[in-house]
């Protein structure tokens, strides 16, 4: 699929004479959606924390591997929702306090009776022709990154504006036979669905998630927004801002 730099922007103003940043950042609803009344938690808490900073944040949704490029080259700001693993790699700085998390979920279509039970048991059905679907620029730990490597004929890559819903088609129409991405996008993109996925298993652990930042940008607006995810916890901001979304906070065991 064609790379489309501009495929939607949420521009949220709150003070004329405000301090504009540019963000970055490909759909990952309920982390972050194409919905401008509901453009996802992080989009809304980190809107809600710089502008009561009297900091604007322009907001424009493009491929995760075209997002971090362009925060890696200074020409934006911030990218949101990034691992450890994508923070070293591309060499990026990031906030101290976490703004979510994933695990690796794997999901199948109807009838598949596969479930995850060890690494050994993916690989073994892996390499009985079953193809995994995970999305381009995406980290699933060391693992899956060693057996893609290994054998990318296991695997089909999605990407664009939209993966996670190609990766769903495609689980539907059986062009792949295991989804891999986390709990609450694939619960959130198939909540009015019609067709069901069945979910199959989880590998490992829950895994953090930052916001990048480029070099240019000063360390002071990483300060803001831990200080600001610490204060709309303990005021309960940040419970109301995930109820709207059907999600739990991360933190919260």
């Amino acid at each position: 699929m064609h790379f489309f730099y501009l495929f939607f922007i949420l521009i949220f103003t709150f003070s004329s004479n405000a301090n504009t940043l540019k963000v970055v950042s490909d759909i990952w609803c309920p982390y972050i959606c194409e919905d401008y009344k509901n453009p996802g938690y992080i989009v809304e808490l980190i809107r809600d924390i710089f502008a009561q900073n009297n900091i604007n944040i322009k907001f424009e949704i493009v491929p995760l591997a075209r997002a971090i490029k362009l925060t890696k080259n200074n020409k934006v700001d911030m990218v949101l929702a990034l691992t450890d693993e994508h923070i070293i790699k591309n060499e990026l700085n990031k906030n101290n306090i976490s703004i979510g998390s994933f695990a690796n979920d794997f999901f199948v279509a109807e009838g598949n009776r596969w479930r995850y039970i060890s690494e050994n048991d993916l690989s073994l059905f892996l390499s009985e022709g079953n193809k995994l679907g995970i999305i381009k620029g995406y980290e699933y730990g060391k693992y899956i990154h060693m057996l893609q490597k290994e054998k990318p004929e296991y695997f089909h890559m999605s990407h664009g504006e939209s993966p996670l819903l190609m990766n769903i088609d495609m689980l539907n129409k059986k062009r792949i036979n295991i989804l891999l991405d986390t709990k609450n996008t694939v619960i959130f993109k198939m909540k009015n669905e019609t067709n069901k996925l069945i979910y199959a298993g989880t590998q490992g652990d829950n895994i953090p998630l930052y916001i990048g930042f480029s070099e240019s940008i000063s360390p002071k607006y990483k300060l803001l927004l831990d200080e600001g995810i610490t204060h709309f916890r303990k005021s309960g901001k940040l419970a109301v801002i995930l109820n709207k979304y059907g999600i739990s906070d991360w933190e919260i065991r």
